[in-house]
């Protein structure tokens, strides 16, 4: 399928910054605090912030105290319906339909960008003509972290050293979508299946690759993730282990389900549940070490939950302020 190249950025480039939001008034406060410290130029900027919480609006109203000093335009828009999904539609719809926009950056409500953060993504998506950037999220802990977070890729991705096209990206908070990936692509959206069990974001960027979708990574694109108490807790991490195998598997069965892919993905998991034992119950091991198998062995049993389609609403409860 044939589709028109983005366009270059120039004094006519629209861009929408959507931030989807629930309950963290505080954490979107400091966001689009740092929004405002961006650098940018020849670009026509809008922030548009995507309130889930119906029944508050706490993020409607701080947009409200906010909205006659802020440096850029800004605008509140309230999505009744509840879950991630529903939300990151509408600021699709939004965002393209509404404001005719180029392109839409997602960040979400727990970070806080640097001053190049959306100049780099708009330029590794000019130099890689890319339908969707991500950016790099780093981890930021509310005092020194414990120990045992060191070695968990969970709070420290990979950091690369270049921006360069990738296979895929599996994650929306820190990434730049060009406005072929709503018109062009067999108009995907976010399932609502996945609206407060997780892993939509990696399913949708799954299917757009299917449809011909390239991604790239731009590794100056900087984001901060806020980690608050509740989220430094062995329990969470071992939920959000849970949570990201048994996504996994669903992708697997919804888009790559066959027979041979099934067997080699029950070699992996058996392999991995026995080093993932091993390295929790070796007693040399170290604290950190330890706790990697341990998310490697949640893993595993989440791969097997999703399986039997047995999953959690981990995204009912909301984490931060």
């Amino acid at each position: 399928m044939m589709k028109p190249l983005a366009k270059n950025t120039s004094p006519s480039t629209k861009v929408v910054i959507g931030i989807p939001t629930c309950k963290r008034p505080v954490g979107l406060n400091n966001l689009l605090q740092s929004i405002a410290e961006l650098y940018i130029t020849d670009i026509e900027l809008i922030i548009l912030v995507a309130d889930n919480d119906a029944e508050l609006k706490q993020g409607t109203k701080v947009v409200a105290e906010l909205k006659q000093e802020y440096k850029y335009h800004i605008e509140a828009i309230c999505v009744e319906q509840r879950g991630i999904s529903y939300v990151r539609n509408k600021l699709l719809y939004e965002s393209f339909e509404t404001h005719q926009a180029d392109f839409l950056a997602m960040i979400d409500d727990d970070e806080l960008v640097e001053a190049q953060w959306l100049n780099e993504l708009l330029k590794t998506q000019k130099n890689t003509q890319c339908d969707v950037v991500g950016g790099v999220v780093v981890p930021k802990f509310p005092s020194v972290a414990p120990d045992w977070v060191s070695e968990l890729s969970i709070y420290y991705p990979r950091n690369p050293n270049e921006s360069v096209e990738i296979s895929l990206i599996e994650g929306v908070g820190n990434v730049l979508l060009n406005k072929a990936i709503y018109f062009e692509f067999s108009k995907q959206r976010f399932d609502p299946f996945y609206a407060v069990y997780g892993g939509g974001d990696k399913e949708y960027f799954t299917r757009l690759k299917a449809e011909g979708a390239r991604f790239a990574l731009a590794h100056k694109a900087v984001s901060y993730e806020l980690f608050d108490e509740s989220r430094v807790t062995k329990s969470w991490a071992v939920e959000r282990a849970h949570r990201i195998g048994a996504a996994d598997m669903r992708i697997i069965l919804k888009h790559h389900k066959s027979f041979l892919k099934l067997c080699i993905e029950s070699c992996k998991v058996i392999f991995a549940t026995l080093l993932g034992l091993l390295m929790y119950i070796t007693p040399i091991n170290s604290e950190p070490k330890k706790m990697k198998g341990r998310l490697l062995l949640a893993r595993q049993i989440g791969k097997i939950a999703g399986l039997f389609n047995k999953q959690k609403a981990v995204y009912k409860k909301v984490h931060g302020g």
